[in-house]
């Protein structure tokens, strides 16, 4: 494609706010329901360990158990968070982090990535695009998700791409059905 048919252009760098955000909206808006049944377990849990210790008569090993088990639960549930932005991080390294540059062309955007290479993405594949924390996230079908930060945009305005964006995933939604 010709540079001259570029409309939007952008570089998100996946740095740890970045990936803390992604975190945060799976964890916060997407997928709630894991973590409250972590939690919901771990003080279950808790609270059949406090039944068996006080209401057995010498040392209960199971009850020790259930009392450990239900705090590892409960902690990891609280720090999940930071958990999992930490492992995100590590796969990509800290010192040289993944940096993404989104060309937008009419028909399909390029993604190039500073460790790898370029490809290219037609909108008909795109899912959804959600905002969070200013950023953009756009999920292409339903397996991957790109982040966008408007914000580093060299071509373009910001609300320029979210109507662009929003007009693309109104025809995908008209075409499948």
């Amino acid at each position: 494609m010709n540079e001259r048919h570029c409309l939007f252009e952008l570089k998100t760098v996946y740095d740890q706010e970045t990936y803390r955000a992604l975190v945060q909206l799976m964890l916060r808006k997407l997928r709630r329901m894991p973590r409250i049944a972590v939690l919901t377990l771990g003080f279950g849990t808790l609270l059949i360990a406090g039944y068996r210790l006080f209401t057995g008569s010498d040392f209960d090993l199971v009850s020790i158990l259930f009392l450990l088990f239900g705090n590892a639960m409960i902690i990891f549930s609280v720090f999940a968070e930071h958990f999992l932005t930490l492992m995100l991080c590590a796969e990509t390294g800290k010192k040289n982090p993944l940096v993404n540059r989104y060309v937008f062309y009419p028909e399909e955007v390029e993604v190039c990535p500073n460790k790898g290479e370029s490809f290219r993405i037609p909108y008909s594949h795109f899912g959804r695009i959600l905002e969070y924390r200013q950023l953009l996230f756009l999920f292409v079908d339903d397996k991957n998700a790109f982040i966008l930060n408007p914000l580093s945009m060299t071509k373009g305005s910001p609300q320029g791409l979210k109507t662009f964006l929003n007009e693309k995933l109104a025809e995908n939604m008209k075409n499948r059905q």
